[in-house]
């Protein structure tokens, strides 16, 4: 008997932007904010949080040779709500909220626009800090942090790639791939966050919405569960925790309008 079960999802995401451009010193400044957040109602579970996202972008440009500028950039990736750690039966352990994690990414490099609607930004001196600020109620460690401490500090390279592109009338396809390699520890482990998004508009105010995101860190460790949805103990006693890719998928009909 295989059953089945209702549910409701609701997604919000809103982004801003600002650019300030100079002609004169041929510099630019461009700023932008999101908030991605998102919920879903099932039966026997009540209402969860399926996606939490709130981002801070400020970067400034200074161009040197053409298609090439050098770029100064500032990143800040943290979420507003509380989340709860699952499957488990105990959904009231909290391992985030707003600030608990968050990190803060500042780099020092070039951006090249080969295109149009694409630019490659390369910063070679960066420095990224992921900090977890109530290590009381929050465990630290499932962030990557070490236990004794609040933060973990990270010198390496970070890449990050944006394309848009309309194939065809209506149909706008983006694609945001970061990576991060720490110079320190295993600089061959390089962080990912990739963001593939598809609007087709089929009326004045509705489109059809694809949304995949992936992320993997090798730092941060999943506890492993069995058949039973019992965690698999280790030689020592101890939970077995490995690093896995995170996925999320989204597909819906959205309401999408521009001011």
């Amino acid at each position: 008997s295989k059953g089945g079960g209702n549910s409701l999802s609701t997604m919000l995401d809103v982004n801003g932007n600002a650019t300030y451009y100079n002609k004169t010193a041929k510099t630019t400044w461009i700023n932008s904010t999101r908030l991605k957040y998102g919920t879903v109602i099932a039966d026997k579970k009540g209402l969860r949080k399926n996606n939490d996202i709130f981002e801070i972008n400020s970067q400034y440009n200074k161009n040197k040779w053409g298609k090439v500028d050098l770029s100064a950039s500032f990143y800040m990736l943290n979420q507003i709500a509380r989340g709860y750690k699952y499957p488990t039966e105990d959904s009231s352990v909290v391992v985030s909220k707003f600030l608990n994690p968050a990190s803060l990414t500042v780099g020092l490099g070039i951006e090249y626009k080969p295109f149009k609607h694409t630019t490659i930004n390369v910063a070679p001196l960066s420095y990224k800090n992921t900090f977890v600020l109530d290590t009381a109620q929050i465990d630290q460690t499932s962030h990557g942090i070490a236990g004794d401490k609040r933060a973990k500090q990270e010198l390496g390279t970070q890449l990050l790639v944006m394309n848009t592109l309309s194939p065809m009338e209506d149909l706008t396809i983006s694609n945001k791939v970061r990576l991060f390699s720490n110079y320190l520890n295993n600089p061959q482990n390089i962080d990912v966050d990739w963001e593939f998004l598809l609007d087709k508009k089929i009326s004045w105010f509705f489109t059809i919405r694809l949304n995949l995101h992936l992320i993997y860190d090798d730092d941060v460790k999943f506890t492993v569960y069995d058949a039973d949805n019992q965690p698999v103990l280790g030689p020592d006693g101890s939970e077995k925790k490995v690093a896995k890719a995170q996925f999320k998928e989204f597909i819906g009909l959205s309401l999408l309008f521009k001011l």
